[in-house]
């Protein structure tokens, strides 16, 4: 059990001094690159986004950390999201919900 643990702890402390984030399952309906992208175009659509993918249309939206937030690039926001309840705002967003807000011609998709 001990070597279990020290191996774990190993992988966690190597993820982070490599800054390897752990991978959120994306719904369908947003998954394909030529529909959805992570906002502010990073790799990561993690709330806050990282420097230097930072959208600054986002700013004091509600988005709680730890939410994931999406750019719509084709059509409109789904109204659904397959394992998500949508909710009507950010500030309403808890685990296993999600949003959908229109900024500036653009929608995007929050979901956490």
């Amino acid at each position: 059990m001990k070597k279990v643990l020290a191996l774990v702890i190993a992988v966690l402390m190597v993820a982070a001094m490599t800054n390897i984030a752990l991978a959120v399952d994306v719904p369908p309906e947003i998954s394909d690159p030529a529909v959805a992208i992570p906002a502010g175009g990073g790799e990561e659509a993690l709330w806050p986004l990282a420097d230097g993918n930072h959208d600054p249309t986002l700013d004091d939206k509600g988005i709680p950390d730890g939410a994931y937030v999406y750019l719509i690039l084709a059509g409109d926001a789904p109204a659904s999201l397959t394992g998500y309840t949508k909710v009507d705002s950010a500030a309403d967003l808890k685990p296993g919900t999600f949003t959908t807000m229109f900024i500036n011609s653009y929608n995007y998709v929050i979901f956490l």
